[in-house]
């Protein structure tokens, strides 16, 4: 075989590497354009205020700790023995489907009773969903400063269709998942016992999380 048969075969292997590359780069690029597109198109509802309160950690958690993250919050409270469970299992599939893959994303878990859910009743409510400590937070704090921010903050008081639980110890709540950008703002309302509307969820967050969470 001659030395210029012998090169043939190499240019041809250089060749396919290129156009695996090349496929590679696209698919990347029209990912991230496609994710950024379907982003920009989400409609911005709100903004979040300033506030300050109180992670089972005992650490303080401020509206800034959601600037630069795409963050998903549900409202719960961990005596709750209707909705809030099934509010619960919705956000521990979207902790093995949302925190692997992207670093800019966490969840976070408002209580609605308070003055019962100090930081221990939520650390063990949280063990007992095997939640991240680091991404998945669970919040609590004053009532009055907590209802307000739920109430004209997160403006979940009439964002729920399904009814909550209306037993004498309950707390009347929003059954709703909120999906924030990185600027804090309200991005979509997702009822979590609407399977469909979970699924929107999870293409909504992965759009915004994959054009860095600030279309």
């Amino acid at each position: 075989m001659s030395s210029d048969e012998k090169r043939l075969p190499i240019a041809l292997l250089w060749a396919l590497l290129l156009l695996v590359i090349g496929g590679i780069v696209a698919a990347y690029v029209g990912t991230r354009f496609s994710a950024s597109a379907r982003a920009a198109k989400l409609p911005v509802l709100g903004t979040l205020p300033d506030f300050s309160l109180t992670e089972r950690s005992g650490k303080t958690v401020t509206r800034g700790d959601l600037l630069g993250k795409v963050s998903v919050v549900d409202f719960i409270f961990t005596s709750c023995a209707a909705q809030c469970p099934q509010v619960t299992a919705q956000m521990v599939k979207l902790q093995s489907f949302a925190l692997p893959r992207w670093k800019n994303v966490q969840l976070i878990s408002l209580t609605v009773d308070p003055e019962r859910d100090n930081p221990e009743a939520l650390s063990e409510y949280a063990k007992g969903f095997s939640a991240d400590p680091a991404r998945w937070l669970f919040v609590t704090g004053d009532k009055d400063r907590l209802d307000d921010l739920t109430r004209n903050g997160f403006k979940v008081a009439s964002a729920s269709k399904v009814p909550v639980d209306t037993s004498p110890d309950a707390v009347l709540h929003s059954v709703s998942i909120v999906l924030l950008d990185a600027q804090g703002r309200i991005r979509g309302y997702y009822e979590s016992t609407d399977m469909d509307e979970m699924a929107q969820l999870r293409g909504d967050l992965a759009a915004l999380a994959g054009s860095g969470g600030n279309p």
